[in-house]
């Protein structure tokens, strides 16, 4: 198997698991952790994972964070 495959399957296994065991590592942590991983080991440049991440889809889910909090702290959602 190669690196990348590898590094994709630890990385679903942590956000599966929500927290690697013995570490203070969230789904994000872990995330960040895997990309780190194959940029370090010059599996993938910066250039491509920045390629790979769609702008506009990162635009809609901090929007929607946005909402959700100020829903909360509205009370809405008691």
């Amino acid at each position: 198997m190669s690196l990348p495959v590898i590094v994709f399957f630890l990385v679903y296994l942590g956000m599966a698991l929500g927290r690697v065991p013995g570490l203070a590592l969230d789904r994000t942590g872990i995330a960040l952790l895997g990309i780190i991983f194959l940029i370090g080991t010059e599996t993938m440049t910066l250039a491509q994972a920045a390629s790979a991440v769609d702008s506009a889809t990162i635009a809609i889910l901090f929007a929607l964070v946005i909402i959700s909090a100020q829903f909360e702290q509205s009370g809405f959602y008691d």
